[in-house]
């Protein structure tokens, strides 16, 4: 029985410390949860609170790893739910879905208030209800330049850059297919990044006031600062998570 015991008893004997342990993906929570739906039946057992005890009995840390933005292909009843607050990211053709490799997927929008505050209680209600010893953030980024192009994303760029865009979303993509990138591409880029560091200051912010004595540490899947990744993910967000 490859059961929590016999894993946190195994991963010790052979000289792990640290457990990264998924505990949501695409909206669902793998244990009891107010905030998001849960994958567990009424009356099942707690995979977490177990992983967690069984982790501390062999001397392991137990961090709750979290698929921040990128929620796939979630059920069509969770779907709906987001698209009616719509908080889902808008591709440049208008859809409320990106595109993820030859794939279409659901990702949340940074930009959304709704999304902050989604964030922070998802993980701030982890923290909370069990003794974990860290949250790890996954996919805190955009999916390339495939996100972000709603009229309520239009809005909030031109109001903080005090600009008015003439053909959106031509004016901010990315050069492609021989064409230039539109003129305000890298401002574009600028304000992206900001979203995603709203993100990371909102939630770390909820962890470290939901249990402020439990000192659990926040961790994020880390890339080079290359012009690429600056397109996805945001310098200072990720920079914040040790100092905020």
């Amino acid at each position: 029985d490859w059961g929590w015991e016999r894993t946190a008893q195994v991963a010790a004997e052979n000289g792990l410390t640290d457990l990264f342990v998924r505990v949501e993906w695409g909206g669902r929570a793998s244990y009891p949860s107010e905030v998001i739906p849960s994958r567990l039946e009424p009356g099942a057992p707690d995979p977490v609170a177990q992983g967690i005890a069984a982790c501390h009995r062999h001397g392991l840390r137990y961090h709750a790893w979290f698929i921040s933005l990128n929620w796939r292909t979630p059920p069509p009843d969770l779907v709906q739910a987001i698209s009616a607050q719509g908080l889902w990211q808008y591709s440049p053709d208008g859809l409320e879905t990106v595109r993820e490799g030859g794939d279409r997927s659901h990702w949340l929008n940074p930009s959304e208030p709704g999304v902050v505050d989604l964030q922070a209680r998802m993980m701030s209600e982890v923290v909370a209800k069990y003794p974990v010893d860290g949250v790890h953030y996954d996919y805190i980024r955009y999916e390339n330049y495939n996100g972000s192009y709603g009229e309520r994303d239009r809005a909030r760029f031109e109001a903080w850059a005090s600009v008015k865009v003439g053909n959106w979303p031509a004016d901010v993509l990315p050069a492609s297919g021989g064409k230039p990138a539109g003129p305000l591409h890298e401002k574009f880029l600028e304000w992206r990044c900001e979203q995603v560091s709203n993100v990371v200051f909102a939630s770390s912010a909820a962890v470290r006031a939901a249990n402020p004595n439990r000192g659990a540490a926040l961790t994020a899947n880390a890339a080079s600062p290359t012009p690429g990744v600056r397109a996805s993910v945001s310098d200072d967000g990720l920079v914040s998570l040790m100092g905020v």
